[in-house]
């Protein structure tokens, strides 16, 4: 299994603006929205949100993997977004964030979800490969960035 394989052309950000985790959580949800890759905003805002409550999904590196069950998605969407700027994502001293992967699964693919965060929790233990995502000035680079930490396990 490849991230590759759940990342499309549009589910690239590269360089948004936000200043807390509501507001990366917002930006993420309205693009997904605007793109037409999710019907519910409010339900994605919600999903992620309340995932964030429970537990953290910072994984260390400037990496953070918000995720979440979503009754109106299709198939499992993996997005991958930069900040500008580093985000305080987790709890107060943790690592600041400024690599986001958003994986959204329908009901009934626990499995597939569970697969996908252990292989984004493996990547993303290389500070070098999250340079190039962190460092990525275009949507095409952070793809390019995606593909080449991607094939490297």
């Amino acid at each position: 299994m490849r991230l590759i394989d759940f990342i499309k052309d549009n589910y690239i950000v590269c360089g948004f603006d936000a200043a807390s985790r509501s507001e990366v959580i917002q930006v993420l949800a309205d693009t997904l929205s605007q793109r037409g890759l999710v019907g519910n905003r409010e339900e994605v805002v919600d999903g992620l949100t309340l995932a964030e409550e429970f537990h953290t999904t910072v994984i260390g590196n400037g990496v953070a993997v918000p995720h979440a069950t979503i009754q109106g998605v299709d198939e499992t969407l993996l997005m991958v977004a930069t900040t500008r700027q580093p985000v305080e994502f987790g709890p107060a001293g943790q690592d600041l964030s400024t690599v986001f992967f958003v994986l959204l699964s329908p009901p009934g693919l626990g499995g597939e979800h569970v697969r996908i965060l252990a292989r984004i929790a493996r990547l993303a233990s290389d500070p070098i490969a999250v340079e190039r995502l962190r460092t990525a000035e275009s949507e095409e680079m952070l793809m390019l960035a995606v593909e080449a930490m991607d094939a490297r396990l």
